[in-house]
Formats: C-alpha cells, sequence, structure tokens
C-alpha cells in the first residue's frame, strides 16, 4: 500500500512538473523585464557613430590619438580603434550620455578639437586634421537710439549663429544720445528726458532680445542724463566692460574690466573693454588708455583669442595695436568709421562697423560688422573681417 501511494505521488509530482517549471521561468521572466525596464528608467539611451580622420601626406593618421577631451566622472563612453591606413584614421565611440562633448585629436601637429552635438549626428563624423576650428565675432557701434530693421537684423544674426558653432556679438559703444538738442525722431526734436528715457530703455530691451553678449559703454552712456541711464542699462542682459574707467557715482551701473568666454571647444576668448568719457565732473574717471591696456596684457597667457573691444576711436585703436601686437583683434567704436574690410596694423585685425547720425531716423541702414577667426589645431592661422549692411540709405 505504501509502495502504490509513493508511485501515485511520484506521477503526479511528474506530472505536474512542466507547469511548475513553466511557472518558474514565467517569474524568471518578468523579474528580467522589469529589471531591464528600471535600467531602461534610469540610463539614457546609448548612441554611437563611426569616426574617420582624413590626413593630408606628412601625417600618418594611423598613429592619430583620439580622446573626449571635456569629460568627467559621470561621463561614461568607449571608443574603439577600427583598421585604418597612413591617410585615414577608423574609430568607433558609444555613449550615453544626451550632452555634448568634445573630441581630441593630437598628433605631430598638435592637438585639435571637435565639438560633437548628439542632435546634429550622423552615422559618421568627419574630421580633417589638422583641425580647423572658427570662431565669428558680430558686432555694431555706434547706434544712437537707432536700430531699425529689427526683424531683419535678428534673421541676420540667427543665420550666422546657425551657421557655426561659436558665435559672439559685441557692441562698441553709444547706444543712447547724450545730448538734448539733438533727441530727433524722423526729423522731429524732442526736448522731453522722458523720450530719452522710453528710447533708452527699448534700446536694452532689443539689445537682449538679440542676445548680445558685451558691451563697451561709449561717452554718450557715461555722460548719464538724470537717473534714467542707470535704469536702462540695469536691464542689460549682458556684462558692460571698461578697464580704464573708474565709476565713483550711484548713477551709472559698475563696469568690469574684461570678460572671458568659452567656446563650444573650450577655447579661452578674453574681450577687454576701453572707452572715453566727454565730460568729468560726474564722478566717472576716464584713466590713460594705453596705460591701462598694459597693465592687463596678462591676459595674453590665458587666451586663444585675445579682442579689445573698445570706444575710443580709430586713431587710438591703431595705437594701440602698434603698441600692443599681444592682441588678435580690436572692435572699435567712437568715430563711426565705416571699414568696410576690417584692416591690419601689425598682426592685429583692426573692425568697426560704421554707426548711425546722432538722431533716429526710420530710413536709417544697420551695419553689422563680422570678423572671423581660424584655429588650427588651436593655433590662429587667419583672421578677416568685413560689414554687412542690412537694408538700404534712403535719405
Amino acid at each position: 500500500m505504501i509502495y502504490i501511494n509513493f508511485q501515485k505521488s511520484i506521477y503526479k509530482t511528474i506530472r505536474n512538473l512542466p507547469f511548475k517549471l513553466f511557472m518558474l521561468l514565467g517569474i524568471v521572466l518578468l523579474t528580467t523585464y522589469f529589471s531591464y525596464a528600471d535600467y531602461k528608467n534610469d540610463q539614457p539611451d546609448s548612441k554611437h557613430i563611426i569616426g574617420k580622420i582624413q590626413t593630408d601626406d606628412t601625417v600618418y593618421a594611423d598613429v592619430l590619438e583620439v580622446t573626449v577631451w571635456n569629460k568627467d566622472e559621470n561621463f561614461k563612453y568607449t571608443l574603439i580603434d577600427l583598421p585604418s591606413n597612413s591617410n585615414a584614421k577608423i574609430f568607433s565611440i558609444e555613449w550615453s550620455e544626451e550632452n555634448a562633448f568634445v573630441l581630441e585629436i593630437k598628433g605631430e601637429k598638435g592637438a585639435g578639437r571637435v565639438f560633437v552635438d548628439p542632435d546634429k549626428l550622423k552615422d559618421t563624423l568627419f574630421i580633417c586634421y589638422p583641425v580647423t576650428e572658427k570662431i565669428v565675432f558680430l558686432h555694431t557701434n555706434d547706434h544712437h537710439f537707432d536700430i531699425n530693421l529689427p526683424a531683419e537684423l535678428a534673421e541676420k544674426i540667427s543665420e550666422t549663429r546657425n551657421s557655426y558653432d561659436d558665435v559672439f556679438l559685441f557692441d562698441a559703444g553709444d547706444i543712447f544720445v547724450r545730448h538734448p538738442h539733438r533727441w530727433i525722431d524722423n526729423d522731429t526734436l524732442i526736448d522731453d528726458p522722458a523720450w530719452y528715457a522710453h528710447r533708452a530703455k527699448q534700446m536694452v530691451y532689443l539689445m537682449n532680445q538679440l542676445e548680445y553678449d558685451v558691451m563697451t559703454p561709449g561717452n554718450h552712456e557715461f555722460d548719464y542724463v538724470e537717473t534714467y541711464t542707470l535704469e536702462a542699462l540695469s536691464k542689460a542682459n549682458f556684462p558692460l566692460i571698461a578697464a580704464n574707467i573708474d565709476i565713483y557715482t550711484d548713477h551709472f551701473p559698475a563696469v568690469k574690466p574684461f570678460v572671458q568666454f568659452k567656446t563650444s571647444t573650450g577655447r579661452n576668448v578674453n574681450v577687454l573693454g576701453l572707452a572715453v568719457i566727454s565730460v568729468e565732473g560726474k564722478g566717472i574717471l576716464q584713466n590713460d588708455i594705453l596705460e591701462t591696456a598694459g597693465e592687463f596684457m596678462f591676459l595674453r597667457d590665458d587666451s586663444d583669442v585675445f579682442v579689445a573691444l573698445t570706444h575710443i576711436g580709430l586713431q587710438n585703436d591703431a595705437n594701440l595695436a602698434e603698441e600692443f601686437p599681444e592682441l588678435d583683434i580690436i572692435i572699435g567704436g567712437h568715430s563711426h568709421h565705416f571699414i568696410e574690410q576690417a584692416v591690419f596694423v601689425g598682426d592685429v585685425l583692426v573692425a568697426q562697423a560704421g554707426g548711425n547720425r546722432h538722431e533716429v531716423s526710420d530710413n536709417h541702414p544697420v551695419n553689422l560688422g563680422k570678423v572671423t577667426i581660424v584655429l588650427e589645431n588651436g593655433i590662429i592661422t587667419d583672421k578677416i573681417g568685413y560689414i554687412m549692411v542690412i537694408g538700404e540709405q534712403n535719405d
């Protein structure tokens, strides 16, 4: 009897075994699925591209070293060298971060950097070595309350920003008009400080909309009008720089001597401000331009590109360039020179974009300067500048 019951028990166990195995397998699969789902929720989708570095006959591509330049401990990636030849290095890179990053390519001709934007990537990343980088500086000066065609200007700025990874927008001063007898709006004299106050706020608002990066104030700003100049400039989303100007009054915002910008590839762009004033005794002091500039030449050591953004006039810009060849570019204002093609003083490129007369007119065009700096493996190899005119002069 015991033997028969034992047989029945074994038979029942064997008969139910497939069902139990099925249930166990289902539990394992479900556990694995939810664990993987939890992992996927915690980890962004990995991205993968193939990179190809092309060289000329003077460089062996297979000895180039490729690394992620700006990685931190949270950035995880796998970079594998694939079969290459003397003129082309092939590699693959896989990473899980959403953010952009910078590749550095090192070889006997130095180290170049490439900005990698995951949103713009295709299947293959093509790179030429030596690596070329471009930095663009758009600039205006001496608006004097007059920025016409704002939609067209915004379109041109946007078009440029969409064409390059690194575009900066500078103003070299005199966005206001200090003389009441020149508060002229389309041939009508408006001798009312309230008009100045309104127009000043309009100018700063538009510059904020256009996303200016920095401004060197001009003498028309430093000769402030009551509290209106301060109220308008205090709304600026961009810094004001002027190394040779000391502010001792509460009627004008503080100015910095310089600012530093970083490009998408981590290059340092230092911008030194220099300006002139027209009126003394209002709590604003102008120090010697060249002496002050000399005090800030230490910035050269920390600059891939060293810029002076000035409101001192073309002659002073030329003197500055002669005295300090450490500068790469001078972007100026004050003298209203329309330098259609930027000029060299020694090795320093000097640019200025004209400006407007000291009155408002709907018929004035808009001048937008463009300076392009080309770096090859981090070293400047070319500089060029010119003016783009938006609209036509009708008066």
